[in-house]
């Protein structure tokens, strides 16, 4: 009995979701006109703000919504 093996792939393949990295530059094959805003991008802007404010302790809430506050202006999307 010479059957065809039969595949588990689907035909229609599902959409490809783009993400941004940390650098900026995006996965996927579409362009994307938001990059998200992701706990890693926060972290990276609060970090920059406490180096420019001269290393300056007990501030880290502040930096931190700060930087959420400068990144959402900027254009990035809450990743979800």
């Amino acid at each position: 009995m010479n059957r065809k093996p039969t595949s588990t792939r689907s035909t229609s393949a599902a959409p490809r979701r783009t993400t941004t990295r940390s650098n900026g530059k995006t996965n996927g094959s579409q362009p994307h006109a938001t990059a998200e805003l992701t706990h890693e991008r926060i972290a990276e802007r609060a970090h920059e703000l406490y180096v420019r404010s001269g290393f300056q302790q007990g501030r880290a809430d502040e930096f931190w919504f700060e930087a959420e506050r400068q990144l959402r202006e900027e254009g990035h999307a809450l990743s979800v």
